[in-house]
């Protein structure tokens, strides 16, 4: 350890920014792809979207809770189906055997519907953002 000190320290000013700032990418590096690695491949705790519908305003949440996500309806019965991530990729599975698929952002904070079988097509293109 003091032999690298030394070489360290025998290196002009230019050459020990150069090894320190390379020290630093590495580490970035090392540190993006342990948070992609270990990141948990659930969600936790509810999202909430506003739908307009012409004239009408109305929300629609998701409560997330392991690989279960349930649909919290108003009126009527709640809908519980399952979900798993890839990536930023969420895929559902529901009940009625048909599939949707949403994007998920960096933060996870927000999720954007990109496409649905059945009725829930209908939601094609609505943000859900995470509630505090």
């Amino acid at each position: 350890m003091n032999n690298l000190k030394a070489k360290f320290k025998n290196l002009n000013r230019a050459q020990q920014c150069v090894w320190i700032g390379g020290i630093i990418v590495v580490v970035l590096f090392i540190f993006n792809v342990g948070k992609s690695t270990f990141a948990p491949n659930q969600l936790s705790g509810s999202y909430t979207a506003t739908i307009n519908a012409g004239f009408m305003t109305s929300k629609d949440t998701m409560k997330f809770d392991g690989n279960t996500v349930t649909e919290l309806r108003k009126y009527g019965k709640d809908i519980k189906s399952t979900y798993s991530i890839d990536g930023n990729n969420i895929t559902f599975k529901f009940n009625d055997g048909t599939v949707g698929h949403a994007k998920l952002s960096d933060d996870r904070k927000s999720f954007k519907i990109t496409s649905a079988e059945g009725l829930a097509a209908l939601g094609t293109g609505i943000k859900y953002t995470k509630d505090e």
